[in-house]
């Protein structure tokens, strides 16, 4: 009977330890781990000769927001969620760091590649900061969209000259309009990039091979 007992709580504390394994694997928290452990899994695409830290990853952030969309971040007037996740699509893993204030009314997100460093994803919104007073404009040339969105790509070491720029759509009563960038080269989508027609500005890009 002892015997039995002892067999059962080593059963029931295995199925405790592989549960909490799965969970760890998929989802890495900020400071719960040990980059070490982490990146040396043999099943993830990520070496641990070449990675990116979780204040390295910040840091890049704050510098894309600041110098390629103008936009200076106070961390400490903002919750704060940072975290390392497994893209299940393409089996690397992600930085993905995002502030937000209030109840949702200004959210400001990055996702970046923790083995190279790449920002595949940016995505922010301040309603406050916004006007909703001004007037969408009808359409945007082909210059002021270069002029718009070539601080970012700069940022982001993308040169616009290798892209064909491809206006796809307009949606929300004309409020919005999604442009691709196709690469010349590869004969490749590679970005999307989202403009605020009414305030004249970046507000979303993403680059398609890496999305979550």
């Amino acid at each position: 009977m002892k015997k039995s007992f002892e067999i059962l709580a080593l059963v029931l504390l295995m199925v405790v330890f592989l549960t909490g394994c799965t969970k760890t694997f998929d989802h890495y928290e900020d400071k719960l781990y040990s980059e070490k452990t982490v990146f040396s899994d043999k099943d993830l695409n990520t070496k641990a000769t070449n990675v990116v830290t979780r204040q390295n990853a910040i840091k890049k952030t704050l510098d894309v927001f600041d110098k390629g969309l103008n936009i200076k971040i106070d961390r400490t007037k903002f919750t704060e969620n940072i975290k390392l996740v497994k893209n299940d699509r393409t089996g690397s893993l992600l930085w993905q760091i995002s502030w937000v204030k209030g109840y949702g009314d200004t959210l400001y997100r990055c996702v970046l590649d923790s083995s190279t460093g790449e920002i595949v994803e940016i995505q922010w919104f301040n309603h406050s900061n916004l006007n909703s007073n001004k007037v969408a404009v009808s359409k945007l040339s082909d210059l002021e969209i270069k002029n718009l969105i070539e601080p970012l790509l700069k940022q982001l070491e993308i040169d616009v000259k290798d892209y064909t720029i491809i206006p796809i759509s307009s949606y929300e009563y004309n409020t919005y309009m999604d442009i691709i960038l196709y690469n010349k080269k590869s004969h490749k989508e590679e970005y999307i990039i989202t403009i605020d027609l009414v305030n004249k500005i970046v507000d979303r890009f993403v680059k398609l091979d890496k999305q979550l």
